[in-house]
């Protein structure tokens, strides 16, 4: 798959402070730690989310599909965040943790979502039915 599978060759997670995503209409969110989640609006970040929150540095955001928002921090957690836009501002309508001891994931293009947890072992996690099933690799990615 070609995913970087380890943070640890990101460095400390500690030094993990500020992550982008794009969403599917080429909006752009930012996370900078100690401060939130925000999405430009063309002249400044709009917070939609308190960096306390989820309770961790966030060390990977991705878009599951327009509205989704998936973000990976340093605990492992994987947590999705439901947006709405009003008016041309957005909001978290609704989060969730969807897995934990995490250390790595990409969105395949049917939606689902490839996890690599702490051990090293990859799954396959269907968003559908919420089913998490091990691929079957021989031995843990390193």
């Amino acid at each position: 798959m070609g995913v970087d599978t380890s943070h640890k060759n990101r460095g400390a997670m500690t030094d993990m402070e500020f992550n982008m995503a794009l969403s599917q209409d080429k909006r752009l969110f930012a996370y900078a730690k100690e401060w939130g989640i925000g999405v430009f609006d063309g002249e400044d970040f709009q917070k939609i989310w308190e960096d306390g929150l989820l309770g961790s540095p966030i060390v990977q955001m991705k878009f599951l599909d327009k509205d989704t928002l998936l973000v990976l921090d340093v605990s492992g957690q994987l947590t999705m965040l439901r947006l709405q836009e009003v008016s041309g501002s957005f909001r978290v309508e609704d989060h969730r943790m969807y897995l934990d001891q995490i250390d790595d994931f990409g969105i395949l293009s049917n939606g689902n979502i490839v996890v690599v947890d702490s051990e090293g072992y990859s799954f396959l996690y269907a968003t559908e039915s919420g089913n998490l099933h091990k691929l079957p690799i021989d031995k843990p990615v390193s």
